[in-house]
């Protein structure tokens, strides 16, 4: 009897260290680190960061407003350089305006707001320009993060963060 116990007490533990490892959760610096290379991206391919735009409604408004977004921030990369370097990022709790984004009127659904730093290189001439994208954590999505959220309002589609448009 007792060898029986130690010949099932040793097969179940040689069962569990062989079992498959649980999947490490991704830490948030190698979530951002991504996201710098989606960015890179796309410059050439104007996908590269659609599953980084998440809508919170359905609509080909909202869709529409996705597009824009991930145009406008195309124009905008691709203007500064074409290299994107990570550089690090910074959680922060202010309701403020951060470079060209206004990170103010944050819907419910969003856990947390950092900004991404970035240093973009243009190779033709080796101008660099520093850049900060801020991403966000969703409550019921942690494991993700985004670079903004197509949301409807009071009939109203909005995006946040909110680029800033110059006039």
């Amino acid at each position: 009897m007792k060898k029986l116990f130690v010949i099932i007490a040793v097969s179940l533990l040689l069962l569990f260290a062989c079992a498959e490892p649980q999947a490490q959760k991704p830490t948030i610096e190698k979530l951002a680190s991504d996201l710098a290379g989606a960015l890179e991206n796309l410059i050439t391919n104007s996908t590269a960061i659609d599953k980084y735009v998440k809508t919170l409604a359905s609509g080909t408004d909202v869709n529409a407003k996705k597009a824009d977004f991930i145009s406008d921030l195309r124009n905008t990369i691709s203007t500064l350089g074409k290299k994107v370097q990570y550089l690090g990022i910074y959680e922060t709790k202010a309701a403020t305006v951060i470079y060209s984004f206004d990170l103010g009127m944050k819907p419910d659904d969003v856990d947390k707001v950092y900004l991404l730093y970035l240093l973009l290189t243009n190779p033709e001439n080796q101008q660099k320009s520093n850049y900060t994208v801020p991403f966000l954590t969703l409550k019921n999505d942690p494991d993700n993060i985004y670079i903004a959220v197509v949301f409807k309002r009071d009939d109203m589609v909005l995006t946040y963060p909110k680029p800033i448009v110059s006039q």
